[in-house]
């Protein structure tokens, strides 16, 4: 590739990166979509980390993180029930 096309990638990359998660979610139709796909508990949690969201790819990584955690916390729960009754 010659140099134009490279900043061309490069700029469209940037352009990616947005300030916030409200940015994004104005400034992406597609991620807006996937956005308010997401159950309502989970697009609340996700505007707490509103400054650390950037990007479709970090939105959609911190969703993972969230699921995970939650997954975590109803086996410690589950288990907690089981060890009470012993």
């Amino acid at each position: 590739m010659n140099a134009f096309n490279w900043q061309t990638i490069r700029a469209e990359v940037i352009q990616l990166q947005y300030t916030n998660l409200h940015d994004l979610i104005l400034g992406s139709s597609s991620t807006r979509r996937y956005f308010l796909s997401l159950p309502t508990d989970m697009q609340m949690q996700l505007h707490e980390y509103n400054d650390l969201i950037h990007s479709a790819a970090e939105l959609h990584a911190q969703v993972g993180l969230i699921d995970r955690y939650r997954h975590a916390v109803a086996i410690a729960d589950s288990m907690n029930g089981f060890l009470k009754k012993k």
